[in-house]
């Protein structure tokens, strides 16, 4: 809805002036929407860094005990299913590690897609104040106060304002090919 007119018919407006605001409450709403799920697909995404950190510390840990192990296996300390459960236990905290990056490419991509929603509403929500594309005179204003503003999305879109240029003026004149001769600047 038009919650407020800046100019009327006869007034002379500036490219970028003001000239009416539309109240928004659904695209409002939906940034705040947008804001929420970006918020937490940014924590989704600390929360698998973390995870990654977690996973890697883990994987150096198997590999410094695969490590040792390898060592008493070869000195016959421990038994060979020993030493190879521990080898077995480092590629799984390796497969862990390349889970764990893959969710975060994974988080990554709805942190960007959060914030391209989020761009696209302010971007609509933009429109809600209306500025003068050029220099000119308003000769027609066919809303007012509380007029319901239609996008043009399932009803009839109409103009808000008209606004003439009448700084230049164009004229077109017809002249008979006998008189080409005789026009000058």
């Amino acid at each position: 809805y038009l919650i407020k007119r800046y100019v009327d018919i006869g007034d002379r407006v500036r490219k970028g002036q003001p000239l009416a605001d539309i109240e928004t409450p659904e695209i409002d709403q939906q940034i705040q929407e947008a804001r929420a799920a970006l918020s937490n697909a940014q924590s989704s995404l600390k929360e698998m860094e973390a995870s990654l950190t977690l996973a890697t510390a883990n994987l150096k840990l198997s590999q410094k005990t695969q490590q040792r192990w390898h060592q008493l296996e070869a000195e016959g300390v421990t038994s060979h299913q020993e030493a190879d459960e521990k080898g077995a236990d480092t590629e799984v905290r390796s497969a862990q590690v390349d889970v764990a990056r893959a969710k975060i490419i994974s988080a990554r991509a709805l942190v960007a897609a959060g914030e391209a929603s989020l761009r696209r509403f302010l971007e609509m929500k933009s429109f809600g104040h209306v500025t003068a594309p050029f220099d000119g005179m308003i000769t027609s204003r066919t809303v007012d106060v509380g007029t319901l503003i239609n996008s043009g999305n399932g009803g009839s879109a109409r103009e808000m304002f008209r606004i003439a240029q009448v700084d230049v003026m164009r004229i077109f004149v017809n002249v008979p090919q006998a008189y080409i001769g005789s026009i000058h600047t």
